[in-house]
């Protein structure tokens, strides 16, 4: 996932970052973390695949759960409580110059 910021003419700030469903699937299932409570330091101890998920379920695919035209995955724009999408994410927008996110957000719903 790659994340830009720029500036619209209108002198908003954006936020604009691609979703894309397959990597948001690519962990079929959950993997179980915890917490040690009586450590002050927050890190997350691994304790291996979620026990409750039998083999049959892992090995089955995920269906998908994407509203019709973001199988492809969508970019997001966002500003001060304001977001917009745009679906199929344009290829090459990581690295397009200001004037063509623009054009990119004009269009985004």
């Amino acid at each position: 996932m790659a994340l830009r910021s720029f500036t619209a003419p209108d002198g908003r700030s954006w936020d604009v970052w691609d979703v894309l469903p397959e990597q948001a699937s690519a962990g079929a299932y959950p993997v179980r973390r915890v917490r040690d409570r009586r450590s002050p330091d927050p890190v997350l101890l691994y304790k291996g695949p979620e026990r409750r998920v039998t083999e049959r379920r892992r090995s089955t695919p995920r269906p998908s759960t994407c509203l019709p035209g973001l199988e492809g995955g969508w970019l997001v724009f966002s500003s001060a409580g304001v977001k917009r999408r745009l679906a199929p994410p344009p290829s090459g927008w990581e690295v397009c110059p200001v004037a063509a996110l623009v054009r990119l957000l004009e269009l985004a719903r």
